[in-house]
């Protein structure tokens, strides 16, 4: 199924400890859909979560595929998150679906 155009697949990585967020954000939108990876580590421009005693603690990740239509509704919302959030690590990628096979 060709699905270029038709959807975006969004990488929503963050803090572990702001996963409730996330969720009232989603369940507002309406999205229930979502893969989930936990236990990340790594540094992002301003915040490092490296899971040991100097720099505790972990990042999540969240695969959410969403329509175009889906995504103009939850953008603002994932927005206020993303401002509100910035120096706890909060970020979204926004990528293209070329194909769903």
């Amino acid at each position: 199924m060709s699905a270029k155009n038709q959807y975006k697949l969004l990488s929503i990585t963050f803090d572990a400890s702001l996963e409730e967020q996330l969720h009232k954000v989603l369940d507002k939108a309406g999205i229930d859909n979502y893969v989930k990876h936990n236990g990340f580590v790594g540094k992002m421009r301003t915040c490092q979560l490296l899971d040991d005693h100097v720099w505790p603690g972990h990042f999540m990740r969240y695969l959410v595929q969403v329509s175009k239509a889906e995504l103009d509704d939850l953008r603002p919302l994932l927005e206020e998150l993303s401002e509100k959030f910035c120096e706890e690590g909060f970020r979204v990628l926004v990528i293209p679906v070329e194909e769903i096979i």
